[in-house]
C-alpha cells in the first residue's frame, strides 16, 4: 500500500532529523558519541565514521548512544536539552509544514489519540489509522509529514523513563545512574510492550 509507504519514509526522515538534532547538541557540549542509530533491531547496515558509527536497523525509531559519566557531569539544564532535542525537532519540522498553531494542536490531540489506541487497538485503532490513511490520501506528503511528526512528539514526550517525557523527571531526581538505567531498562518491557500493540493495530487494518 502506498499509505505504508508515506508512514514508514516519514518515520524515517524525522528519525534523521532526530538524530541529527541530538548528535548536534552532543558534539557542542563536547560529550562522546558511541553510535547513532537508525532504527532498532538487527542491524542491516553500519557506516563507520572517524568518532562513532551510524547503524541502520528496520524497526522504525532512533537513538544516540553517548558517554553516561560525561553526560552526568552536565549541569541539569544541559542534560534536559539534550534529551528535549529530539523530540523538539520533531515539532518545529512539524511547525515547518503546518504553522506552529496546528503542530501545536496535533502534538495535545496526539495524547487521547494514543491512549484509546492502546486500549482499544481493534476499534478506535482501526478508526484512527482509516483516518490517517484518509489524510495521506488528500493532502500533500508534506502535511502529511507536519502531522506524523508531531504525533512522533508526543510519543517522545510520554512521562515514561525510556523516552524523554520520563527522562526529564528522572534527571531532576536525586538518584545514582545505576538506579536510572535500572528503571530505564524495566520501562523498555512497557514500550515494547505498545509499540507490539500500535503494530497489532496496523496489521488488523492491513488484513
Amino acid at each position: 500500500m502506498i499509505e505504508t509507504l508515506i508512514f514508514f519514509s516519514i518515520v524515517f526522515f524525522a528519525t534523521i532529523i532526530f538524530t541529527i538534532a541530538q548528535t548536534t547538541v552532543l558534539i557542542l557540549y563536547g560529550i562522546k558519541i558511541n553510535s547513532v542509530q537508525i532504527g532498532y533491531g538487527k542491524p542491516l547496515k553500519t557506516i563507520k565514521m572517524k568518532s562513532f558509527d551510524i547503524i541502520f536497523s528496520w524497526i522504525p525509531g532512533g537513538a544516540v548512544s553517548h558517554d553516561i559519566e560525561q553526560f552526568n557531569s552536565r549541569s541539569l539544564y544541559v542534560r534536559w536539552l539534550i534529551i528535549l532535542v529530539g523530540p523538539l525537532s520533531f515539532l518545529l519540522s512539524s511547525a515547518f509544514f503546518l504553522t506552529f498553531p496546528i503542530s501545536i494542536i496535533e502534538f495535545v490531540k496526539g495524547y487521547s489519540q494514543l491512549f484509546n489506541l492502546i486500549f482499544h487497538p481493534s476499534s478506535y485503532g482501526q478508526n484512527l489509522i482509516h483516518s490517517m490513511v484518509l489524510f495521506f490520501n488528500t493532502n500533500s506528503y508534506f502535511d502529511s509529514f507536519g502531522v506524523l511528526s508531531a504525533k512522533m512528539a508526543t510519543f517522545n514526550l510520554l512521562p515514561v523513563p525510556f523516552v524523554a517525557g520520563g527522562r526529564i523527571i528522572m534527571e531532576a531526581l536525586p538518584i545514582s545512574i545505576k538506579t536510572k538505567m535500572a528503571i530505564h531498562n524495566s520501562f523498555l518491557i512497557v514500550m515494547l510492550l505498545v509499540m507490539a500493540i500500535i503494530a497489532y493495530a496496523f496489521y488488523l487494518y492491513i488484513f
